[in-house]
């Protein structure tokens, strides 16, 4: 198993403002996998991403990623685990407006250690995977909302990374463009990559193979996609309109 959980807890607050996020959640997730955690505003979804992610500390509760106990390392321990094992994609796209889309790639570069290769051919590489070869020197106001995503899953993939975490990733994205980057995922799923998808929508759930079902804090579901969707990720290169 990639991912080994077992009654992970998290509260926030003290005294009368306790909030309890995550209430003994359990699961695992093996290499390879694409899962999605569907649930509503407040069932603890993203909670439990940033936990899955490394950025945050459980309450209670074992984690255990790629055979190492979390629970054992410290803050630094974390931050290397995290920038080496996982690349994250987010709603908003997080980009810098004033850099082209090759330097927004190239970003988690400065953080990691040891590269020999030059840097500007791993994010050129990148950025060719999601289908913006011909795009790199564009800043991000000049690229659509859907190449803006498409930057940010490269640059998720810069590192390498043996996990993507998706964070609602097609939330400010129309449909079409919305369906172009679940492609996108589905296309990294068949070449290895583990994907964890967060989402509140069933149609983008059902792009997966697995969802988990999490309802104030608890996993109420957990149940193999039979209809998976499918969508060709380079159908509309270039031409997302959001």
């Amino acid at each position: 198993m990639l991912i080994e959980v077992g009654s992970l807890t998290k509260t926030y607050g003290i005294g009368a403002g306790t909030v309890q996020a995550l209430r003994g959640v359990s699961l695992n997730i093996a290499k390879g996998e694409f899962v999605a955690i569907m649930g509503s505003s407040g069932s603890g979804k993203s909670t439990l991403m940033h936990l899955l992610g490394c950025l945050d500390h459980p309450t209670s509760g074992l984690y255990k990623l790629d055979e190492i106990n979390l629970e054992e390392l410290d803050d630094d321990e974390l931050a290397e685990i995290r920038n080496e094992k996982i690349g994250f994609v987010f709603q908003q796209f997080n980009l810098l407006s004033r850099t082209s889309a090759l330097e927004n790639v190239i970003l988690p570069l400065t953080y990691g250690k040891g590269r020999t290769q030059n840097i500007y051919e791993l994010a050129a590489k990148a950025l060719n995977a999601v289908g913006l070869q011909d795009r790199m020197n564009h800043r991000p106001n000049e690229l659509s909302g859907g190449e803006q995503q498409r930057v940010a899953i490269a640059r998720a993939l810069i590192n390498d990374p043996a996990i993507i975490m998706a964070d609602e990733p097609t939330g400010a994205l129309d449909t079409k463009s919305g369906d172009e980057i679940m492609g996108i995922f589905q296309q990294l799923n068949s070449q290895g990559k583990t994907i964890i998808l967060i989402t509140h929508e069933r149609y983008i759930a059902e792009h997966a193979k697995r969802i988990i079902f999490l309802q104030d804090g608890k996993i109420i579901g957990d149940e193999i996609v039979s209809n998976r969707k499918t969508t060709n990720a380079n159908s509309h290169q270039g031409s997302e309109s959001s």
